[in-house]
Parts: structure tokens; C-alpha cells; sequence
């Protein structure tokens, strides 16, 4: 269930109605979401995204995106179309929507990297200073965040989670969106959600 919700502008309108176009015609691993603005209707499915008013950071609209893991829930602070992506590969990709499953957010960090084919050298940092350029992670507030530094030095935090193993699944999910060209796919219904 996808609800848009009166206050929503044009931008993230259109994502939530491309999101349900998308979802009805490309679920093939069948994951179960519920995407709204009421907390009362944020009941955990596989993946539930609760969208706020306010932005993250400067980014988009707010979104707590709660997902079912064996031990209970766990959640990711995102904005919308950040958090859309996420649903879009799990639904595309069965093999994500296990891994979500299946994730631990107690995991060490030495089997968290491993786990997701990540090389920890290359993506933590021990903090959010801009020393190249690329997608990192690194300890933030009392968890962790996933930012990226453009080619001019800007950080920019593009989501947080409090346990380490969430955020890498969050990073790791969201490269594979991209190499495995779920972004192109999901592009393609853009048409119905902005109709000549």
C-alpha cells in the first residue's frame, strides 16, 4: 500500500505514483510495503516508510524506513526517493529481499563487510571529513551514517541507522540499485506517473 499523502508536492507525488506503478507491475521477489505519512498505519510489512514533512538534511522529504529482520525491526533515517530505491531492489531482486531477511543488526563489523562484498578500507572512515571523493560510511551521532563527497569537498549525509550492519546493508543495497540497473528500469515508469 502506497498512500500520497495531501501535503506531498509535485516531486514526491510523482515518485509515490511512479513507486505504485513500478510495484504493481515489477514485484517479483513479492516483498510486502506500506509507504504512508500516518504513523498509526506504519506497521512493519517487510519494509515500511514512514514520510515526514520535514527534510533530511538537504535532501528530500524525512523517511524512517522499518524493516523486518529476524530479531524484530530495525530502522533507517533516509529521505523518500533514497528510501523508494530500497523498495524498488527489493522488490526486483529476490536476493536482496533475503538478505534483508536474514540480516543480523548485531553482526561484528569484521562479518558485516564480508557478508555484503564490501571492503571496509575503502568505505568506513572514522568520521565524516571529506578526504576524497566517493560514498562512505562512518560513526555518527550515536550510530552510524552513509554520506557521499562530491568534487568540491561537500559531505553530504544521505542516511543513518544506530547499528553498523543496517547502514552497510543500506549502502550495499543501494550500489547494487545502480550496477544492476534496477534505476533504469524503475526510470521507465516514470511516463505513468507524469502523463502527457
Amino acid at each position: 500500500m502506497i498512500h500520497i499523502a495531501d501535503f506531498l508536492s509535485d516531486t514526491p507525488r510523482q515518485t509515490l505514483k511512479q513507486a505504485q506503478r513500478y510495484l504493481a507491475e515489477c514485484n517479483s521477489s513479492g516483498v510486502t510495503y506500506r509507504v504512508s505519512d500516518d504513523l498509526a498505519q506504519s506497521e512493519c510489512a517487510d519494509i515500511s516508510i514512514l514520510y515526514q514533512l520535514d527534510k533530511f538534511y538537504d535532501h528530500g522529504l524525512t523517511s524512517k524506513v522499518i524493516i523486518k529482520v529476524p530479531s524484530g525491526t530495525v530502522m533507517i533515517t533516509t529521505y523518500l526517493a533514497d528510501a523508494v530505491r530500497l523498495l524498488a531492489l527489493l522488490a526486483d531482486k529476490p536476493s536482496w529481499l533475503r538478505l534483508m531477511r536474514e540480516l543480523d543488526p548485531s553482526m561484528t563489523a569484521g562479518d558485516v563487510w564480508a557478508v555484503f562484498g564490501l571492503d571496509e578500507v575503502e568505505i568506513f572512515r572514522s568520521d565524516l571529513r571529506p578526504m576524497t571523493t566517493g560514498d562512505f560510511i562512518a560513526p555518527y551521532h550515536d550510530g552510524f551514517a552513509e554520506f557521499s563527497v562530491d568534487t568540491h569537498g561537500e559531505v553530504s549525509v544521505e542516511a543513518e541507522a544506530p547499528q553498523l550492519a543496517v547502514i552497510v546493508f543500506h549502502f550495499a543495497a543501494l550500489q547494487d540499485y545502480a550496477a544492476k540497473r534496477v534505476d533504469e528500469k524503475f526510470a521507465r515508469f516514470s511516463r505513468f506517473a507524469y502523463p502527457d
